[in-house]
């Protein structure tokens, strides 16, 4: 109701200086003039009550002045009073139709009465010599009113219903964030001790064997003295992207920052951890400026990071930009299409695990008054689809934002303001709920994956190793183990297909195909990595080496196997390898010679020219002499191409 009452301010400054409120200032009593500049004074310096009975004695006196019937209707609006508002407006608009009715249009959308917001437009925009930047914000909420008058009669059976109040324990609540597997939430609280020293910071809620919420102040070094807030994950959650204000190593009032997790440990469920962050860095110029950026949303692979710029906090020139990494660091942001960004604000994106459905909130797309949330899914082509309202209940004439959903796709979260309160410092002024998605706006569900690295040999786990997991169109997903124990977690979308590469110092590169299963539920996938010892005569097989059909040519595929068998072999400096080529059992002998001589020819030559010295490097063909399985069955001989890596020696010619 702030907002609301500053906006109105400024339309009816904008209003005097057009000329619009003609007529409101009357010859009026001396007694009510006098109330009425009383009733200003104490509007000026928040004394509601007083501001009340001021004006309510200056319209007693003089029942035609406008202008106080009008600062009356802010006031009643100001205090979440709909019908006094309204009625108060109603009264000014006897004398001064053009302010009031604008102002009760606005009134009735953010109460809900979007019937009487019709009536209040259609009585403005009736009315002569309208300016032409007021009629066009009347037209454009009279869009909204409409919408929501049928956006009611088609409403969903959603329950939206707020979190405990182990979650929703602060003043306000909001800016959820769910983790890959749905077990942990952070989120932003706000405690009040008067309104200049609201306070700020990161919380983390945990999901309990008994499904109930448990939170607590997100420990380590994250939160500070100042405000901290609007905070996104890694998929493994080994970092955490959150906003942070007024710090010495900012760009501008609020920046985004990066801290990495020092420290993990189990809580009462078996799949949810409590993370501890460490010092956090600004994630730099790429991202960060002289303007206001918050409410990042990193996607699951790591490659594209959402966020919010605006030239200051609370600005309608509020758009949602976008970020990619390129292997060291943020690269310069870009706002996102028109498809989705407006000439009005949008707010807190938040990028799904299934990598193409974005969820974010906008006063500049038609809905139902203040803040609504919205859906667009990323199209094959890198456009944005169609920009849906997700409609009522789920949004409704306060403001809903700050949504999370989680990767089932089905399950949501948001924050929502309720009306009604005067001032932020009332308990639960905002607060974050659940409800379920219709299914015509569910994401595409996801898996959270727990890869474990283990020695072949020993069975025990390496707390050392490193993974990469990618997708052969050039994306990849990192993690390292270090800090996090022997195991890699990540949200993975169904049916993908994949490579997987972990390494670890002292054992022979793993090369796998990752496979997800292609079904359309939630499920948590444990799988297991065994690494062998490097050691002479040990071997292993390149899964993700793949080649053209009868052909020596790689596929672009791949590229990113060759880049890490040469990160391995630059690891291990003393390790002298032989290429194997291998292939089926169809065509003759001699031609099978020739192909996997050549193939194995191609994966030396592409390590050398990654700065791998020839000398390491011997190639020799098999043909079909080596299978792995039977010829008698495809599956059998598609096992049977391949290339392999056996080690010759491990120190230099030793």
């Amino acid at each position: 109701m702030r907002q609301y009452l500053r906006h109105m301010q400024r339309i009816l400054i904008g209003l005097l200086f057009t000329g619009l409120f003609h007529g409101t200032i009357q010859a009026q009593s001396r007694f009510a003039i006098h109330a009425y500049q009383n009733g200003m004074q104490h509007m000026r310096t928040s004394q509601w009550p007083e501001a009340m009975k001021d004006l309510q004695l200056a319209v007693k006196r003089s029942p035609d002045y406008s202008a106080a019937w009008l600062q009356l209707g802010h006031l009643h609006a100001r205090l979440g009073q709909c019908n006094q508002g309204i009625l108060a407006y109603a009264k000014a608009a006897e004398s001064s139709p053009r302010a009031a009715r604008f102002a009760q249009g606005k009134l009735s959308m953010t109460c809900g009465l979007y019937q009487e917001a019709l009536k209040a437009y259609d009585a403005y925009l009736a009315l002569p010599n309208l300016p032409e930047a007021f009629m066009k914000e009347a037209e454009r909420q009279r869009r909204n009113a409409h919408f929501s008058v049928d956006a009611i009669k088609v409403a969903g059976n959603q329950v939206i219903e707020p979190l405990s109040d182990s979650v929703n324990r602060q003043d306000a609540n909001y800016f959820p964030s769910v983790s890959g597997n749905g077990m942990a939430m952070t989120y932003t609280a706000r405690n009040h001790q008067g309104e200049a020293q609201s306070h700020e910071d990161i919380w983390l809620a945990t999901r309990q064997a008994d499904s109930q919420w448990q939170s607590q102040r997100l420990k380590g070094f994250v939160n500070s003295g100042g405000n901290e807030g609007a905070a996104t994950l890694s998929g493994d959650q080994s970092m955490i992207i959150f906003t942070a204000c007024d710090r010495e190593s900012g760009y501008g009032s609020c920046d985004l920052y990066l801290a990495k997790a020092i420290g993990r440990h189990r809580t009462d469920s078996a799949h949810a951890w409590s993370y501890v962050y460490g010092k956090p860095v600004n994630l730099g110029p790429g991202v960060n400026t002289a303007q206001w950026e918050s409410q990042p949303s990193l996607a699951a692979d790591g490659h594209s990071l959402f966020f919010i710029r605006a030239a200051k906090q609370g600005r309608g020139d509020a758009n949602i930009w976008i970020s990619y990494w390129d292997g060291k660091t943020f690269a310069k942001a870009q706002p996102l299409g028109s498809q989705i960004n407006t000439p009005y604000a949008e707010s807190t994106p938040f990028m799904h695990a299934d990598g193409k459905s974005l969820f974010f909130a906008s006063e500049g797309h038609v809905g139902m008054g203040n803040l609504d949330l919205f859906k667009s899914v990323l199209q094959a082509d890198g456009s944005w689809g169609e920009v849906v309202n997700l409609g009522s209940p789920i949004n409704g004439p306060e403001d809903d934002f700050g949504m999370a959903v989680n990767p089932n796709g089905a399950i949501a979260y948001m924050s929502r303001g309720k009306l009604g309160h005067e001032t932020s410092t009332s308990q639960g002024a905002i607060a974050i709920h659940r409800f379920e998605l219709p299914a015509s706006l569910v994401a595409s569900p996801v898996h959270w994956v727990v890869i474990h690295a283990m020695d072949a040999q020993s069975r025990e786990p390496l707390p050392q190793a490193t993974w990469t997991l990618y997708q052969h169109d050039g994306f990849s997903y990192n993690a390292s183990s270090a800090h996090l124990g022997a195991s890699f977690e990540i949200s993975l979308p169904s049916g993908a297909f994949m490579g997987l590469n972990v390494m670890a110092q002292g054992y022979n590169l793993a090369s796998l195909q990752f496979d997800m299963p292609d079904h359309l539920d939630f499920d948590v996938i444990h799988d297991s990595v065994f690494l062998d010892p490097l050691v002479e005569s040990s071997h292993f097989i390149l899964e993700n080496i793949l080649f053209a059909h009868d052909e020596s040519t790689l596929l672009s595929s791949s590229i990113e196997e060759i880049d890490h068998v040469a990160d391995w072999l630059r690891a291990n400096p003393q390790v002298i390898i032989r290429l194997e080529g291998h292939t089926d059992n169809v065509g003759s002998h001699a031609y099978n010679v020739t192909l996997s001589q050549s193939r194995a020819d191609v994966v030396k030559e592409a390590l050398v020219q990654r700065g791998v010295a020839a000398n390491r490097l011997m190639s020799e063909g098999f043909a079909e002499n080596q299978p792995l399985e039977s010829n008698e069955t495809a599956d059998g001989r598609s096992k049977n191409r391949r290339t392999e890596i056996f080690i010759l020696s491990t120190a230099n010619g030793r």
